[in-house]
């Protein structure tokens, strides 16, 4: 210092001073730290869901909320999900969220917090999120909060209806009868070279679980409901609920060979690929088989319509998978786990993410937007408003009880009556565990 020249002393000065103008302006005009009651932390979330989808959103709203800088997601495969679930819970390392979907929840029932009313108001969460997320309330308390619904679709092939000058596709069950002689091709020998509706059977029909379960649905029958002691299968019917017997008879009609609307069988390739060959004038699927559709086949001319309905039935019901935040119950910090549950089921949050997944969320305020120039996303919404769920105990097992109904009815092993009352019976069995 004993060399220091005035100009280096005036450039020190200069910047010793701009230095504490820095530090004035930062403990002036910093953002407000957030309240200790609303911090929300460290958080991570399990699911199975897509993890581009996902992290995507989360990253999204972290740009405008600060608050959820350290939520991460984490995807895992179908199979090896509940496994690594028991395994962090028997390690102490459980997340602090669960990404679940309707056929996933009761494998975790006894691994969840239900919240109670000081969490999540009863009639708070009826007036908030849409009819079918009232599967989440049970006599201990609220399982968790709904994110967004993917319910069954009609796809169907524009030139196919064009070309036998139809403008539009069937909006009723019924109109199938109709349309089954324009579209469905036969050989002399009954070899099938073209279909209307790819229905009749579990092995080669995508989703037909859930098709059978949307006709039963449209009859009345919940499938499956709660009571005191827990879960109840009605597939057999009740006092209450009319039996499964003609949503089981109309799906198998369509496979009867001496049937006026046979126009399947279980020789043909799957029904989605036979509906990506050009095949078939309609496919049920899923909103969510949209984009694969679209990649396995850009050159398809197809669109996509609501469920077709009952004639018989004066309400309207479609089959929809639920997914959902949940709890667990040694998550390492519940308050946590509740606040970032709340941030990411609240509005903003639910838009930004209907605008990546393009399925509709189940809040009700937004279910009742129109989604300007989406195009699907619209006929979404208006399904999830009328769309019911349930909580499966087991989606491969109820796959395979529900498929065995098919193959026995189909075969004549069983009558329809016989093959619903013993599914009824199995998939209780499954519930009492």
């Amino acid at each position: 210092m004993k060399n220091i020249t005035p100009f280096q002393l005036a450039i020190l000065a200069f910047f010793a001073v701009t230095g504490m103008v820095g530090i004035f302006f930062l403990a002036t005009f910093q953002t407000d730290p957030i309240p200790e009651e609303e911090r929300i932390g460290v958080v991570s979330i399990w699911g199975t869901y897509d993890g581009r989808i996902i992290n995507t959103w989360i990253s999204r709203l972290k740009e405008n909320n600060e608050n959820l800088a350290d939520v991460s997601y984490k995807e895992f495969s179908t199979s090896d999900f509940d496994t690594e679930v028991l395994e962090a819970l028997a390690e102490q390392r459980a997340p602090d969220l669960l990404l679940l979907d309707n056929t996933q929840v009761l494998e975790q029932y006894n691994r969840i917090i239900a919240l109670d009313g000081n969490a999540i108001p009863v009639g708070y969460f009826r007036s908030t999120y849409l009819q079918m997320a009232e599967v989440y309330i049970t006599p201990q308390g609220i399982l968790g909060v709904p994110l967004f619904a993917d319910p069954l679709v009609m796809f169907w092939n524009r030139t196919i209806f064009q070309s036998a000058g139809e403008v539009k596709p069937p909006v009723s069950w019924q109109d199938f009868f109709r349309i089954i002689p324009l579209f469905t091709k036969k050989t002399d020998n009954l070899t099938i070279t073209a279909t209307t509706l790819p229905l009749g059977e579990a092995i080669n029909v995508n989703n037909f679980k859930e098709i059978i379960t949307t006709l039963v649905l449209q009859a009345g029958n919940p499938v499956i409901t709660q009571v005191e002691q827990g879960f109840t299968s009605t597939l057999s019917g009740s006092l209450s609920f009319p039996s499964a017997f003609q949503a089981v008879q109309f799906f198998t009609e369509f496979s009867n060979p001496s049937s006026e609307v046979y126009s399947w069988n279980r020789s043909l390739p799957s029904s989605q690929d036979y509906f990506l060959a050009g095949k078939s004038a309609t496919y049920l699927g899923f909103a969510s088989e949209i984009k694969p559709i679209q990649l396995k086949n850009p050159n398809l001319n197809f669109d996509v319509a609501e469920i077709p309905q009952s004639q018989t039935t004066g309400s309207k019901s479609v089959y929809a998978k639920l997914y959902g935040l949940f709890i667990p119950r040694q998550a390492k910090n519940p308050t946590s786990s509740l606040r970032a549950m709340t941030v990411l089921s609240s509005q903003n949050a639910l838009e930004q993410l209907q605008d990546i997944v393009k399925l509709s969320v189940v809040r009700r305020d937004l279910a009742s937007q129109t989604a300007g120039d989406d195009l699907f996303t619209d006929i979404f919404r208006r399904e999830a408003i009328y769309a019911q769920t349930y909580l499966d105990p087991s989606d491969l097992l109820t796959n395979k009880i529900m498929g065995t109904l098919v193959e026995t009815v189909t075969s004549g092993r069983r009558s329809i009556e016989d093959a619903i009352s013993l599914s009824d019976q199995e998939i209780q069995v499954l519930l009492n565990k």
